[in-house]
């Protein structure tokens, strides 16, 4: 059984609350911020137009 199967997961979790503290914020914040740029750029991505 593979004992650091959630290290990753966890290590994120903590690297994000670091970061939601040196901003100054709620981590929810956090969350809400990154799904905000995410849906701009996909949106914007899917909108290029090719040349």
């Amino acid at each position: 059984m593979n004992s650091n199967k959630h290290f990753f997961p966890t290590l994120n979790v903590i690297e994000c609350c670091k970061t939601a503290e040196d901003l100054h914020i709620h981590i929810n914040t956090l969350y809400q911020r990154i799904r905000k740029i995410e849906d701009t750029l996909e949106s914007h991505w899917k909108n290029r137009k090719t040349y």
